[in-house]
């Protein structure tokens, strides 16, 4: 998997410059995205995290659930003030809870702990 954390307005450069990702999390507008670099052992990891992060119901999600993740896909969360959204694939679906899951993901996901640890949060 390669992760990506993208800011996505220039009001975050202070956050950025003091090196505060909790606060761009918080405050700004950024981008997580989530790139498969493998079909391999991917599909049930990713079906899991689904179930464990709310998002299995999710019908721009359904390639997921049923196992075709495939190298070169990616899931992204785009969050700005007051919106957010989940894109898998050039399909969207508004997210109002993108956030949470984000906030959620890198506290509790492995792959989220070094994402987060690998940018100074």
């Amino acid at each position: 998997m390669r992760a990506r954390l993208i800011s996505l307005a220039a009001s975050n450069a202070p956050l950025i410059a003091r090196g505060s990702l909790v606060e761009m999390l918080r405050d700004g507008a950024w981008e997580l995205s989530l790139e498969a670099l493998t079909s391999r052992a991917l599909p049930e990891l990713v079906r899991r995290d689904l179930i464990l992060f709310g998002l299995d119901e999710l019908a721009v999600l359904r390639e997921v659930r049923a196992g075709r993740l495939a190298r070169g896909h990616v899931l992204a969360f785009r969050c700005v003030p007051g919106a957010g959204e989940v894109r898998f694939n050039g399909e969207r679906a508004a997210l109002p809870d993108a956030l949470e899951i984000a906030r959620a993901y890198l506290e509790f996901h492995m792959l989220g702990g070094m994402l987060a640890a690998a940018v100074g949060g």
